[in-house]
């Protein structure tokens, strides 16, 4: 699932955004954290402040009108702004060509200002930015190696532009690299996923200290974790990454029409940044002035783990991941998956081996249409109470029904390049003194 912005008429103060990252892919001698001097501002970069302010007034005023969501309803309000789930909604038009152009241009301003001033943290974030939004990630991840500001925050900028172009290991070691970099108190406030859980959940974490939190925060990740069979966690870099685009639109102009508060932070972190923007009315004879909407990527899904598996993983079942979830603390799309998520049919049986337990599970793509004809991976991963142990991938193009083994306690994945991705979760108890575990397909 997935939610949408409509913005509500108020006024919020400027949300106090903690700000970092750090150095890695070779980048330029970057500023240590807390030890930049005080620097004056070049020319081309106050020159590309006002570009980019005037970009997005622009980019405001030629908004095209959106009638794709008339039905929805208000699911949540969060400070000024009202959530409702787009998944269903008709996709928002593309956005005008002018502003296509316009982009351009303000990327070459940004590039001059870059190589006048690699150290100014504010002109590599927008670069960033846009390239993002330009759906340039090779030129994304080049403004982030470029980067020659405050370390920490230079390494989260690549972080970034890893996880958005799809490559989770570089991603989830540039993160690393930004929150070793960080202070402690910045790097305790960037880990913090309070957002995302439900009350309960959230009362306990928040009663840890920092330090008390890194073995819960480790089990949520690996719980979480969309797809094992992928390097690093996409999920634990999409809270970064949240993190760098919430800061970035904070420094600078928004399509929105008023300022950018924490009522928009916590909305971005929750659920990601938006995609698109349109404006609505709610008819002509309405007086009030059209409400811009902020359209989140779709489809989204809720992949945070539930309070009894992070209690007890091993003793968790399938009820435990609510991925369509009514109303979710966070979404989260994943890029590989555009067109959503399916349910793997399979099976799953035990067997003793002296000191040890084998699984054998099997799937199979065959019996529905929605998986397609073209070619799968799959992968059955390996875990325990404190983290995935092993992933186990078949072949590089795998059969669409095969059986497969791996102890003591498994999870299917499998994608096919014609259809959604799909994971199946079951857990199995290992036997009291099983040796160290192994994978094999």
């Amino acid at each position: 699932m997935s939610l949408r912005r409509r913005l509500l008429a108020a006024a919020l103060p400027l949300a106090a955004l903690s700000g970092a990252a750090a150095a890695q892919d070779a980048p330029p001698a970057a500023q240590p954290d807390g030890a930049r001097p005080a620097r004056a501002e070049h020319a081309l970069v106050k020159e590309a402040k006002e570009a980019q302010r005037a970009f997005e007034r622009t980019r405001r005023n030629g908004l095209r009108f959106y009638n794709g969501g008339a039905e929805a309803r208000c699911e949540e309000r969060i400070g000024r702004l009202c959530y409702w789930n787009n998944n269903g909604d008709v996709p928002p038009l593309d956005e005008r060509a002018e502003v296509v152009t316009e982009r351009e241009a303000l990327l070459e301003l940004l590039g001059r200002a870059a190589a006048a001033d690699p150290g100014d943290d504010w002109v590599a974030t927008q670069r960033v930015r846009y390239y993002d939004e330009a759906k340039r990630p090779a030129d994304a991840a080049r403004a982030g190696v470029a980067c020659a500001g405050t370390s920490s925050w230079c390494a989260a900028l690549r972080g970034t532009a890893h996880h958005v172009a799809g490559r989770h290991g570089a991603a989830a070691a540039a993160f690393d690299s930004a929150l070793a970099l960080m202070p402690a108190a910045e790097r305790c406030a960037w880990r913090d996923v309070s957002l995302w859980l439900a009350k309960k959940e959230q009362d306990a974490y928040k009663a840890l200290g920092c330090d008390a939190r890194a073995g819960w925060e480790s089990r949520f990740w690996w719980l979480g974790q969309p797809l094992w069979m992928l390097d690093g966690n996409d999920l634990r870099s999409e809270l970064f990454a949240r993190r760098v685009i919430t800061r970035a639109h904070a420094m600078g102009g928004i399509p929105y029409d008023m300022t950018y508060g924490d009522d928009m932070m916590e909305s971005e972190l929750r659920y990601g940044w938006p995609v698109a923007w349109s404006v609505q009315t709610a008819g002509a004879l309405d007086p009030r002035a059209p409400s811009v909407i902020g359209h989140e990527p779709t489809p989204s899904y809720d992949f945070t783990p539930r309070g009894g598996a992070l209690a007890a993983p091993t003793a968790a079942d399938a009820g435990e991941w609510k991925l369509d979830e009514a109303l979710p603390r966070m979404r989260y799309a994943p890029r590989y998956a555009p067109r959503g998520f399916l349910a793997l049919p399979h099976q799953f049986a035990r067997f003793r081996r002296g000191d040890s337990l084998v699984v054998v599970g099997a799937y199979d793509a065959e019996t529905d249409r929605d998986w397609g004809s073209g070619a799968m991976r799959v992968g059955l991963g390996l875990a325990d109470r404190t983290h995935v142990r092993a992933v186990a991938r078949p072949a590089a193009r795998a059969p669409r029904r095969a059986p497969s083994r791996c102890s003591p306690a498994s999870r299917w994945w499998a994608r096919s390049s014609s259809a959604p991705p799909g994971r199946a979760t079951r857990w199995s108890r290992s036997p009291p003194a099983a040796r160290s575990p192994t994978c094999s397909c």
